[in-house]
């Protein structure tokens, strides 16, 4: 029995006539072949889940802070701020100048000028008395070395002298010796013994006393050397008495003037974080003035992640931050 056609031949000749192609019937596909397609699919999809990593991306909020405390700067005393030195994101220096505040009560102004220009009057004068201090130190260093040298020609002469006595002393000696002998056996009267005794007495008081001055001028010359030697403490006790009492003026001269004008330095290097206050204005010791982030610290992020997405988080991940003041879409992340 013939088969029949499943399109009449009316229809393929207008199917054929609108150009649109040949009819087929398309069976539904082969179990193998979808079978394979599936295995291929699941076989990527394990090799991708092995082989790569699994990232997620999210947008959490969060703030910036300072890693290390930052430093509060008061005042110590109540009044004007004067003068501001830095502003705010300035590095400075420890012991740099931040600002400068003066008092502004006129009673305590008119007290602290005078009491300050007594305290300079007494610094003049105690200057002026270390200078004429260490002046007659110097001219009296000078007067000793002069009297040592003076001395030591003298000691010389002196020694000289006294060599020269006793040998004369020695020749009287021997000369009286001599004459005794001379007076044992009548060769000479008693009265030139006499006087031949008696220049060998004076010989011998004037080596005594040559000795005597001698000695003398040895101990004034080693009393000098004590002088010289001590010299030095001498005029470091009589200057150190001088330079206490300046030091003492200066620091009650220094306490006033921070009583009348106060400078505010900074007691550590860092960076100005924040200023509290204008000039102009009047201040406390409980305010603070400005604030100071130290140079060792640097600048951290804490973001609030959800609980659900710790176990997505592992140290040495890369995170981009985006702040509200500088958007992404202008200055990038």
């Amino acid at each position: 029995m013939p088969e029949e056609p499943l399109f009449t031949a009316t229809s393929l000749l207008f199917r054929q006539q609108q150009n649109i192609g040949h009819a087929r019937l398309l069976g539904p596909p082969h179990l193998s072949s979808l079978a394979l397609l599936i295995g291929v699919i699941v076989s990527t999809a394990g090799v991708f889940l092995v082989t790569n990593n699994y990232a997620r991306k999210a947008s959490v909020p969060g703030y910036l802070e300072y890693s290390v405390t930052t430093k509060r700067i008061y005042a110590e005393r109540p009044g004007r701020i004067e003068r501001l030195q830095v502003i705010v994101g300035q590095r400075v220096q420890a012991g740099q100048l931040l600002a400068i505040i003066s008092t502004s009560l006129p009673q305590q102004i008119e007290h602290g000028n005078d009491a300050l220009a007594d305290y300079e009057r007494l610094l003049t004068q105690q200057h002026k008395a270390r200078e004429v201090l260490a002046a007659d130190n110097d001219t009296q260093l000078e007067k000793i070395k002069a009297q040592l040298t003076a001395l030591g020609q003298a000691i010389t002469l002196q020694r000289e002298m006294l060599a020269l006595q006793e040998l004369k002393a020695a020749q009287t000696l021997q000369i009286r010796e001599a004459s005794l002998a001379l007076l044992q056996r009548a060769q000479i009267s008693r009265l030139s013994f006499s006087e031949l005794e008696e220049r060998w007495y004076s010989s011998q008081q004037v080596t005594t006393e040559l000795k005597a001055n001698l000695a003398n001028l040895q101990a004034q010359q080693v009393q000098l050397q004590i002088t010289l030697a001590n010299n030095p403490t001498t005029r470091r006790a009589g200057l150190l008495q001088i330079d206490t009492e300046i030091a003492r003026l200066e620091q009650a001269r220094n306490n006033q003037q921070r009583e009348l004008r106060q400078e505010i330095r900074a007691p550590i290097q860092g960076r100005i974080a924040n200023v509290m206050h204008e000039a102009g204005e009047n201040i406390t010791p409980g305010m603070p003035l400005l604030s100071l982030e130290p140079s060792d610290g640097t600048l951290q992020a804490r973001l609030m992640i959800a609980s659900h997405a710790i176990g997505f988080i592992e140290p040495g991940q890369a995170v981009n931050l985006l702040y509200d003041a500088f958007p992404y879409q202008q200055f990038g992340s």
